[in-house]
């Protein structure tokens, strides 16, 4: 009886160890699992702002379109955001339709919609209207971002009217 009880034991002690995880084993799991979000944070987070900052686009093009029927019934664009059905702020940005970006004029031919962001890591949103000297108006969406360097350039070029350099940078569309 003893034998078969030392087997029996033996029989019973070597299924329980088979059972569960040792301590190595969860601690490499976790690592894994530790290296993997650390990768995919970050990406994540740029695919959030980005979505964030669809909304800017779809006001500010939408605010565009009113801008070109406001110049159409009126010869010249609003300065306004109400007239262009245009919000004042959404969660995420501020808009203006300003008479002037950074101390510059802004041309009786040029209208330029802005949304500021509220978090430095989303872009500023420009929306540009304009007539050309032929009477052909053009819309454009430009992006750059939270700095006063990068938005003072981008003020300049389309005060300047210089739409190459701004669509090479900053714009897309004509």
């Amino acid at each position: 009886m003893n034998n078969l009880s030392l087997k029996l034991l033996q029989l019973l002690n070597k299924q329980n160890n088979n059972r569960g995880f040792t301590l190595i084993e969860l601690l490499v799991v976790i690592i894994i699992i530790g290296i993997l979000s650390a990768i995919a944070l970050p990406s994540f987070l740029n695919q959030a702002n980005k979505a964030k900052e669809v909304e800017p686009t779809i006001k500010i093009n939408a605010a565009n379109k009113m801008q070109m029927n406001y110049y159409s019934e009126n010869g010249e664009f609003s300065r306004n955001s109400a007239d262009v059905e245009l919000p004042i702020q959404t969660e995420n940005y501020v808009y203006d339709v300003p008479s002037n970006i950074l101390f510059f004029p802004i041309p009786p031919e040029l209208s330029i919609i802005m949304g500021q962001p509220k978090d430095n890591q989303l872009r500023y949103v420009l929306g540009v209207t304009y007539i050309e000297n032929d009477g052909n108006s053009h819309q454009r969406i430009c992006k750059s971002k939270a700095n006063l360097t990068e938005l003072f350039d981008l003020a300049s070029i389309l005060i300047q009217g210089k739409w190459d350099e701004a669509d090479a940078k900053y714009c897309s569309g004509k």
